[in-house]
């Protein structure tokens, strides 16, 4: 068996797969919605937000210790990768925790993303998005080949967090966002070229809540996972116009999302308008399968070679000075062809 722990810059979630005749079967999930991007002051995770982090980690290791999990790989996106303190805040965590955390670029989680999603989508060629708390990744693919893959550095959170003084934005606000967002699409260079399928296959938890929220608007079977853009735009609207309190149903159906939705709402509409897009597909597998499948054959020989060694006790930062840094990993070796995902049920 083994666990994975993703700590994004909105929630920190664990994963747990059974592998069975070469699948991947995810039969365990937990996720804490820990807000990481709201502890960053002046571009520095705090150490209140390191002490957040941990005590996750921490709750989730005792889940894993629990189970008799031995293969456990913790990795970061742009939680840890955006911040100034990057390294320290790692080496910290892994002081507190013992968990030697692998924090990945942009492209890289653009490509995980891609490589977790491509075991489940049926899409041929189309748009791959991310949207994050504090990123969001976009690749474009064809014949499921990818083209081009790429990060920027704006995320439902960190959009919340800069743009919007109350809970829901207003005209100004959203209009704001929607700058900021065509503004960073534009920087990255990525051609608008319309996929000839029309479609964009969406991953991450704002796109499976906007799904969620979908599904009740139109009174669809929850097994549901294709959203018209026409239709989705049109729910966006009627959430927006607070007088028939339709927005009401982002407390309803995603509470723990009241203040990011929009936000995260607003990206995956800028980047539909910018690619004309049709039709949204929401895909359940993704960043995380795609690290397992990249990663899972490295961390079966890691762990062969050092069944001798212990995790550090936290202590000064003197006396961890030497440690090696888990920010700094070895590049994977191709997992075996035959391992593979199996749907969630």
């Amino acid at each position: 068996m083994y666990a994975v722990i993703d700590m994004g810059s909105n929630t920190m979630r664990l994963g747990i797969y059974h592998s069975e005749n070469g699948n991947f079967k995810q039969f365990f999930h937990k996720k804490e919605m820990v807000g990481l991007a709201g502890y960053v002051r002046d571009g520095f995770l705090t150490e209140e937000g390191i002490e957040a982090a941990a005590a996750v980690l921490k709750e989730f290791g005792t889940i894993v210790k629990n189970l008799g999990i031995d293969h456990v790989m913790v990795f970061a996106t742009a939680s840890l990768r955006n911040v100034e303190n990057t390294e320290e805040a790692a080496v910290r965590l892994w002081q507190m925790t013992g968990f030697k955390i692998h924090v990945i670029s942009g492209e890289e989680e653009a490509k995980l993303d891609f490589k977790g999603a491509v075991s489940q989508i049926r899409s041929q060629d189309g748009i791959l998005v991310d949207i994050g708390g504090g990123s969001t990744e976009i690749v474009t693919f064809y014949e499921k080949n990818v083209l081009d893959a790429l990060s920027i550095p704006v995320g439902s959170l960190s959009l919340y967090k800069k743009q919007v003084k109350r809970i829901l934005p207003k005209d100004e606000e959203r209009a704001k966002i929607r700058g900021v967002v065509k503004k960073q699409l534009n920087e990255a260079g990525l051609a608008a070229v319309k996929p000839e399928s029309g479609q964009l296959v969406g991953i991450g938890g704002s796109i499976r809540a906007i799904g969620r929220l979908y599904r009740h608007f139109y009174e669809l079977p929850e097994d549901c996972s294709v959203m018209e853009v026409k239709k989705l735009k049109k729910m966006y609207r009627q959430l927006m116009e607070k007088k028939n309190g339709k927005w009401q149903l982002i407390l309803k159906l995603c509470p723990d999302r009241i203040h990011t939705l929009i936000p995260g709402f607003l990206i995956l509409l800028t980047i539909i308008e910018r690619y004309d897009i049709e039709t949204v597909v929401i895909s359940r597998c993704g960043l995380r399968e795609g690290y397992l499948l990249e990663y899972a054959k490295e961390e079966r020989g890691a762990k062969e070679e050092s069944k001798a060694e212990t995790a550090p006790q936290e202590s000064s930062a003197e006396e961890s000075s030497e440690g090696p840094s888990p920010a700094k990993e070895v590049p994977a070796e191709e997992p075996k062809e035959e391992e593979r995902l199996e749907e969630e049920p």
